[in-house]
């Protein structure tokens, strides 16, 4: 079943078709917002680890300014 996972997302009919389509708008923006929160946590739990209480708040801050280019928050 490995086998078939890895070729759907990596090798298969779907990466094939979207190469040659191109890809919808709506996806590739799905995509940079996914790609950036996924960043915003990485930097909320550097934050965390470093220990620094001078840079709690910084980026929740970051995430107000630049909240266009992030996934919608789930409450």
């Amino acid at each position: 079943m490995n086998i078939l996972l890895s070729s759907f997302v990596h090798g298969g009919i779907h990466a094939i078709s979207r190469h040659s389509k191109g890809y919808p708008k709506p996806l590739l923006i799905q995509l940079l917002k996914i790609s950036n929160g996924v960043s915003a946590m990485a930097g909320m739990l550097l934050v965390i680890l470093s220990g620094d209480a001078r840079q709690q708040g910084k980026i929740p801050a970051i995430q107000r300014a630049f909240s266009e280019c992030l996934p919608e928050p789930k409450v």
